[in-house]
């Protein structure tokens, strides 16, 4: 298949806010998932002061690896050796790896949280008829760029297995189905409604070595030994892993698709990840951006985006209002009659993980 058809004039991009209103937690939300005693990472967290320092759970991954990672520097570290205590680091490092591996298993188990019916939680409704709308508005198939793990693309009622295309062989989801990068190039562009690459990867994505593929699985879980979970962790390590595997491929056909496209709408994330900041920032000068979010600052918004021209939508995504708002947008965008703004939204739905006043 050829780029020009391939990606569109308008594509999506969408982070963990964007599913916030299916009862899905947020990187923000998230460590209240753990905030109940009993576990060694609830006892870790605790001393942490995470929320102080303005963390979320990427700041809880990346001290967890700091933990583990520095008793092993000690070592082969005299310095460490003076300045760290055998049994007191040695306990502190043990329920890190304990931590770390409770942290996982949950982030696997709530952002793939799915029913009987394959089916995250929450309402999909209001998502799929803001992505029918903007199909209708694409030239060709919706190009959209996730660095969500859940499996809300292909549960959308709105749109049929086999009009959504997420790397999987045959598409769709099911335990005979197998990732691979080709099937990007070979889906009949007449039957395909959404084109989904996951930036980091699926909770239900699994490379198993044994079988030299990835594998999609029913039930999230940690396997050890030969198979693997095909995500993208949260931590400092994680720019290391886009330029690996799936990550990879769908990396580069995010910097082809801003190369092209005339609209981003970016729903519901942070830009906190280097390698799509960078990405972003090489979009094509004339590119516009749709920015859908109720907390980020206009001026973070102008230097994450390079100073290129926005709409931002200052509201939570999932929202009728909210949602036609960003379609404006996106249609005054592509009809080149945009203007510079921020548009308010008082409409919100409360996330099921804030704390009720």
């Amino acid at each position: 298949m050829s780029e020009e058809s391939q990606y569109g004039k308008l594509i999506v991009l969408t982070g963990a806010g964007a599913s916030a209103a299916l009862g899905l937690p947020t990187m923000k939300t998230f460590p209240r998932l753990f905030e109940g005693p009993g576990s060694a990472l609830n006892s870790l967290c605790g001393g942490m002061a995470w929320e102080e320092q303005g963390g979320d759970v990427e700041f809880i991954y990346d001290r967890l690896q700091l933990y583990i990672e520095v008793f092993k520097a000690r070592e082969c570290d005299a310095n460490l050796q003076r300045v760290l205590h055998d049994e007191e680091y040695y306990s502190l490092s043990e329920e890190a790896t304990t931590g770390l591996a409770e942290l996982q298993t949950l982030m696997l188990r709530n952002w793939g949280r799915v029913d009987e019916n394959n089916t995250p939680p929450g309402s999909l409704e209001a998502y799929g008829d803001f992505l029918v709308a903007l199909t209708a508005l694409a030239d060709g198939p919706l190009s959209v760029f996730t660095t969500n793990y859940d499996l809300t693309y292909e549960s959308l009622p709105q749109f049929p297995t086999e009009s959504v295309q997420n790397g999987l062989r045959p598409p769709g989801y099911g335990l005979d189905r197998v990732w691979d990068a080709s099937q990007y190039g070979n889906f009949d562009i007449s039957l395909a409604d959404l084109v989904i690459y996951r930036l980091h990867g699926c909770s239900h994505w699994f490379r198993d070595e044994r079988r030299g593929s990835i594998v999609y699985q029913a039930f999230p879980t940690l396997v050890a030994g030969a198979v693997r979970p095909m995500v993208v962790w949260p931590s400092h390590g994680k720019t290391d892993a886009m330029l690996t595997d799936v990550f990879n491929v769908a990396y580069r056909a995010l910097r082809q698709a801003l190369a092209r496209a005339d609209v981003v709408a970016i729903v519901g994330y942070s830009f906190r990840d280097i390698g799509i900041t960078e990405a972003v920032g090489s979009a094509r000068p004339g590119t516009y951006f749709v920015v859908v979010d109720p907390e980020l600052d206009k001026g973070y918004i102008r230097t994450k985006l390079d100073g290129r021209q926005f709409t931002q939508v200052k509201g939570c995504f999932g929202v009728p209002a909210v949602n036609n708002a960003a379609l404006d947008a996106c249609r005054m965008a592509l009809a080149h009659e945009a203007q510079e703004q921020v548009v308010e939204r008082d409409d919100f739905i409360p996330s099921p993980w804030e704390d009720e006043e």
